[in-house]
């Protein structure tokens, strides 16, 4: 791709911007700032339609361990500038043992269940002995990609900066740039593995966070909250288990799971009323995704100032 070229007025709209930083901080207090909540909105709708568009490929990122695992190999890959020698097992075992993300065994049927699918594949190795080295398919690459653009669209509607179109133009340099900064920062940052109890009864299970995500984006944002409930556009749980592919009977647990701690309900009858939302479980969804934003727009920020150096 073409690379960007850097003047002052551009150097300054990607710049961390004050009021950018503002509706970030103001997340982890009152997440229902309306820009932010907008942008938040936003943000769950266009993850549930990459879903739709892209089942399989979604299914890598199913659970907040599987993401992050995905976010670790694709940081060794582009690590070592993302030309085969960065992705091993024991790389990836080295990095789920330091962050504490899955047991060895779940690391290697991870990396098997990736070549299965195309996910990943074999580097040919040219001395005998070594480990086996990965790289990402170029479908993975452009999800990646797409995943950064749907960051810096809400990070847009937030201060109306320009960072999509940017990163857009020379998404491929920039991976290469960001990613590892990035996984180390989703790794580390508390506020992703510890996002509260009503996030996690989602996060941790298959297609959890794309229930989350229909969830958040299905809020009437023109209605006021009733006693602290926000409605949603869920009435069945049925509907919401086809939609996630899972079984009814799963998706009535963790909807009971998540009921019983006072994160959900329904505005009438279980199953044929609109389904609610909390505000602990609103503020714990916008906090996790507000620390996510900022770490890409610091990555991002950083890789322009050393680029912006360079030139």
């Amino acid at each position: 791709m073409m690379g960007l070229h850097y003047n002052s007025s551009a150097a300054r709209a990607l710049e961390p911007d004050v009021v950018r930083h503002d509706r970030l901080a103001m997340a982890a207090l009152d997440p229902f700032d309306p820009v932010f909540s907008e942008a938040l909105q936003r943000l769950a709708q266009a993850f549930v339609a990459t879903h739709q568009a892209e089942p399989r490929i979604a299914a890598l990122f199913a659970t907040e361990q599987r993401w992050l695992l995905c976010h670790a190999a694709l940081g060794a890959h582009f690590r070592t500038g993302g030309i085969g020698r960065g992705l091993t097992r024991p790389v990836l075992v080295e990095m789920s043992d330091r962050y504490a993300i899955a047991s060895r065994n779940t690391v290697h049927a991870f990396i098997d269940e990736a070549l299965k699918y195309d996910f990943v594949r074999l580097v040919t190795l040219r001395r005998p002995g070594g480990h086996h080295r990965f790289v990402p398919s170029p479908k993975v690459i452009g999800m990646l990609a797409h995943w950064y653009g749907l960051h810096f669209e809400a990070l847009d509607v937030i201060d109306g900066g320009s960072r999509a179109g940017l990163f857009r133009a020379d998404a491929d340099s920039l991976l290469l740039q960001m990613q590892p900064d990035v996984a180390d920062g989703l790794l580390a940052a508390p506020g992703i593995r510890n996002s509260g109890p009503l996030y996690a009864t989602f996060s941790r299970v298959d297609a959890g966070g794309l229930i989350m995500d229909r969830l958040f984006g299905g809020i009437d944002l023109t209605i006021p909250a009733t006693f602290d409930r926000y409605e949603t556009d869920i009435t069945s749980i049925s509907f919401l288990a086809s939609f996630a592919g899972l079984s009814r009977a799963h998706v009535s647990r963790k909807l009971s799971a998540a009921e019983a701690a006072g994160g959900v309900g329904w505005s009438g009858l279980r199953g044929r009323s609109p389904l609610w939302i909390s505000h602990d479980f609103r503020r714990q969804y916008a906090q996790t995704q507000a620390t996510k934003l900022s770490i890409l727009d610091d990555a991002f920020s950083r890789a322009l100032a050393v680029r912006a150096e360079a030139s």
